[in-house]
């Protein structure tokens, strides 16, 4: 397994899915989640991201059934965290897939919504 800084990959985000990263921190924070999960950062780029609503659209997935169903996830998680929430390995995973997507198969130097 590779160790990748965080920061580093998080740096290599657009604005928007850096924004909508923070925004899910934030509502992971606010319900007591001891992890930020995919499903935190789906919810905030479905209510900000044009693009995912046109990609949901080709997969032929409405945009409220997507966000019910990570509402339906988030519901599941553990609560009672008092302290600031890690990003989950699942997330951290995500990133590092969608970075290698966008660095080797695209030659682009950041992260879109369309590599997640």
């Amino acid at each position: 397994m590779i160790n990748i800084e965080l920061q580093s990959l998080v740096k290599r985000l657009t604005p928007l899915l850096k924004s909508a990263l923070e925004t899910a921190a934030g509502d992971c924070v606010s319900k007591g989640h001891f992890a930020i999960e995919a499903e935190h950062w789906f919810v905030q780029l479905l209510q900000q991201s044009k693009g995912w609503e046109a990609a949901l659209q080709q997969a032929s997935m409405a945009k409220e059934s997507m966000l019910e169903r990570c509402n339906d996830r988030q519901m599941h998680l553990a609560r009672g965290n008092d302290s600031s929430p890690s990003l989950s390995p699942e997330l951290v995973e995500l990133l590092k897939d969608a970075w290698m997507l966008a660095s080797l198969n695209n030659q682009q130097s950041v992260v879109n919504e369309f590599h997640l």
